[in-house]
C-alpha cells in the first residue's frame, strides 16, 4: 500500500471502520423504505445516517487518540538496582582501592 501516507491513517481506519459496520445503516434503509411506502419524511433517514456516521467517527477518534496515549516514550528513570555496575559504588575490604 504504497500510495497511503502514513499520515492519512485515519481517513482509512475511518471509511474501513464504515464498511465493518454498514449493519447500523439499516435503520436509515428501513426509513427510506418507510419513506416511499407511507410518505414518512425523509429527516429520519438523514438522522440514521448521521448517528451512524458520528458514532463510527466518535469510535475511530477514542481508538486513535488510545494508540497515540500508548506510544508515549517513557522516562529514563534512575537505576536503582545495588547490583548494576552502572552507578554503583563499592564500599568495604574488597572495593578495590589500591591503598
Amino acid at each position: 500500500m504504497k500510495w497511503v501516507k502514513k499520515d492519512s491513517g485515519f481517513l482509512l481506519s475511518f471509511f474501513v471502520n464504515l464498511l465493518f459496520n454498514l449493519e447500523w445503516a439499516i435503520p436509515a434503509v428501513i426509513s427510506l423504505i418507510l419513506h416511499f411506502i407511507l410518505d414518512i419524511s425523509l429527516w429520519w433517514t438523514a438522522g440514521c445516517i448521521a448517528f451512524w456516521i458520528l458514532l463510527v467517527l466518535a469510535r475511530t477518534l477514542l481508538l486513535f487518540a488510545l494508540n497515540k496515549a500508548g506510544n508515549m516514550p517513557e522516562k529514563q528513570r534512575e537505576n536503582k538496582n545495588p547490583y548494576s555496575s552502572k552507578g554503583y559504588t563499592p564500599v568495604g575490604k574488597n572495593a578495590g582501592d589500591d591503598t
